[in-house]
């Protein structure tokens, strides 16, 4: 497998060359580190790709709640103006 990956890649046009390549990689059998790289390099992947998504996320649920906040604060600004108006039109009577 480390002749493998030492081997310069292929021009893409080359599909042939790569699918040699592939089909060598596929049939050797791993050594235990390997095996443990392999097993590495797949939860270091997931874990990113984990954390990518829950960052987007929370960052999606913090821009849900600062648009909730300002809609309450218009809320209650407009709450105070309706209730000033009715004060004031209930003096003009």
């Amino acid at each position: 497998m480390k002749k493998v990956i030492r081997k310069k890649a292929p021009a893409s046009s080359d599909r042939s060359e790569i699918d040699r390549i592939l089909e060598n990689i596929r049939e050797t059998p791993l050594r235990k580190a390997e095996k443990g790289a392999a097993y590495v390099a797949l939860a270091e992947i997931y874990l990113d790709t984990t954390n990518g998504v829950l960052d987007r996320y929370k960052k999606s649920l913090e821009d849900t709640i600062r648009d909730w906040n300002k809609l309450d604060r218009m809320g209650k600004a407009f709450d105070e103006k309706l209730s000033l108006a009715k004060i004031r039109a209930s003096l003009n009577k």
